[in-house]
């Protein structure tokens, strides 16, 4: 969680999201195995679309606004918009995959994830 905006709750669509740098960078490759070996299941972007629209700058304030769009047997398809004053700056549709941790392949979304999307209520 990025100590600046510790909520992890927050509903879709999202009023407005601020990516944590600094988490990010503190973020290395061993950490990356240890997520992988320790979690059952995770989420990982299978297919990313992103049509720029107009251009922004590091530090600048964005909205970042998730839609929900629909759901297949392991993946989920979401629609990200990203504003800066109100002006659309980037459309982004991205297909994520839920993959078992263990067995390192793609799973069956679980019911309860899959009624958090559809009540936009996304831990």
């Amino acid at each position: 969680l990025c100590p600046r905006f510790p909520s992890s709750r927050f509903p879709v669509p999202v009023p407005a999201v601020r990516v944590c740098w600094d988490s990010v960078s503190d973020f290395s490759v061993p950490d990356l195995q240890n997520l992988l070996d320790f979690n059952d299941f995770f989420f990982v972007v299978k297919e990313m679309q992103v049509n720029f629209l107009k251009s922004a700058s590091l530090n600048q304030d964005l909205e970042i606004q998730t839609f929900f769009v629909d759901h297949s047997f392991c993946s989920i398809n979401l629609v990200q918009k990203i504003f800066r004053f109100n002006l659309l700056l980037n459309v982004i549709n991205v297909k994520l995959v839920w993959v078992d941790g263990k067995k390192k392949k793609p799973s069956k979304l679980s019911e309860n994830i899959v009624a958090r999307f559809n009540s936009l209520e996304v831990v």
